[in-house]
């Protein structure tokens, strides 16, 4: 593709895009041209002192005194960090500072033209081929090539006849030197191009893979309410039990202290957004829990409150029929937690297994003080509805017996939430 077609592809905003992304590599060779220049041009200078003694002294300032303080002064530009608006400009002068600089000693010493026609190649191979973008090498080739013809015309009857011969050299060298960055800049930008529309393309289809896994998320969402409100229609008065507990969960998880999430959730937001739909699963068991039991209006019987404990037994091992089916699945993981543990007492004194303090995960020590908290404020075939100020008294008053202490404490800088 032609160089034009390519540009006519980059607006202004794009075209700012693009030397910024390609900055970086240039940056690097830039540097490295400059310091590498600096020392070849330099080390010329012994040279100079076995070819042209008499023009050593000279020579040595102009390249100690002119060239090479560009050169300095240029790789010291480069740490400035608006450097990438003007750095083709700055490579391009001393580009031409270079070129200039071996015209004058090759027409001050016309007699060697051997050795300075050499330096020419090397400028032009090395300086105009490394990352000089088109318009920059054709603009620096044809501007040294036209100061050589200058001084060709001033010095005419000093110039050695040889040195009219390299002139045929420096021409092809400036052709070869414009194709070469010709070629250079289309093969950057049509990469640059190819590279920038696989990462919208691989943007746009994380988005859709976003979209789409959210819309399943949200899919089996739907599908986990449903279920536990299918078990939660069955108890009386619950009502929005499951949408309460589940933000009453995001709100205390998202308010803990970091160092309380285990290392295998990843993230505190990972925990955050698994709880907030994993406790909807936290009553699930009862759905074998008889009609009668789950509605009788007064204190259950010692036979009673054992057939109701079993629903976080029953619950937990639905839950572990699923896991055997997917078993890298964290928010079945974290349902289960739920499920078993959350009647669990700080003290060991809960069930079903007696845990104590730390021993309980920690999901099922924050979904025990969300489930007491609403089941507390919320009217039950069993009590009338308390206010938030005596659930509050209530809640606070077993910190360490029933509810982790330090768990109570966000709950209590949180509860105006």
């Amino acid at each position: 593709m032609e160089l034009k077609g390519l540009k006519e592809l980059f607006d202004s905003e794009s075209e700012n895009e693009f030397l910024k992304k390609t900055y970086t590599d240039d940056l690097k060779m830039i540097r490295v041209t400059l310091f590498v220049s600096a020392i070849l041009y330099g080390a010329f200078s012994i040279i100079d002192s076995w070819q042209a003694p008499e023009l050593a002294s000279f020579f040595f300032l102009l390249r100690f005194c002119f060239v090479i303080p560009i050169f300095i002064a240029t790789a010291l530009l480069t740490y400035w960090d608006k450097f990438y608006k003007i750095h083709q400009t700055a490579y391009l002068v001393n580009f031409v500072a270079a070129g200039a600089g071996s015209v004058i000693m090759l027409l001050s010493l016309p007699d060697n033209f051997a050795y300075y026609g050499s330096l020419f190649l090397v400028l032009y191979c090395v300086y105009s081929l490394i990352r000089l973008r088109f318009a920059y090498a054709s603009l620096g080739g044809w501007s040294i090539f036209a100061f050589f013809i200058l001084g060709l015309v001033f010095n005419h009857g000093s110039i050695h006849i040889g040195t009219y011969y390299l002139l045929g050299i420096f021409f092809g060298l400036n052709i070869l030197g414009m194709i070469s960055s010709y070629n250079f800049e289309c093969i950057i930008r049509t990469n640059y191009l190819q590279n920038h529309n696989i990462e919208i393309y691989n943007k746009n289809l994380e988005n859709q893979v976003r979209e789409k896994v959210e819309e399943i998320s949200s899919s089996h969402v739907g599908t986990i309410y449903a279920l536990a409100r299918l078990v939660e229609s069955r108890d009386e008065g619950t009502g929005k039990h499951i949408e309460r507990t589940g933000q009453y969960c995001r709100i205390l998880a998202e308010n803990l202290p970091r160092h309380f999430y285990k290392s295998e959730w990843t993230t505190a937001e990972k925990f955050v957004d698994i709880i907030k739909v994993a406790s909807a699963l936290h009553d699930i068991g009862k759905v074998a829990v008889p009609d009668y039991i789950l509605n009788k209006p007064g204190k259950l019987t010692p036979a009673e409150f054992e057939i109701m404990k079993r629903h976080s037994d029953i619950g937990c091992e639905t839950l572990l029929a699923v896991l055997d089916e997917y078993p890298n699945n964290d928010f079945v993981k974290m349902g289960i937690e739920i499920t078993r543990h959350h009647h669990e007492w700080y003290n060991g004194q809960g069930y079903p297994d007696g845990l104590y303090g730390k021993e309980i995960p920690l999901s099922a020590r924050i979904m025990a003080i969300a489930d007491a908290y609403d089941a507390l404020v919320s009217r039950r075939p069993y009590k009338m509805a308390y206010t938030h100020s005596k659930a509050y008294a209530m809640i606070v008053n077993e910190s360490g017996r029933k509810f982790d202490p330090d768990i109570v404490k966000v709950f209590t800088e949180n509860e105006w939430i």
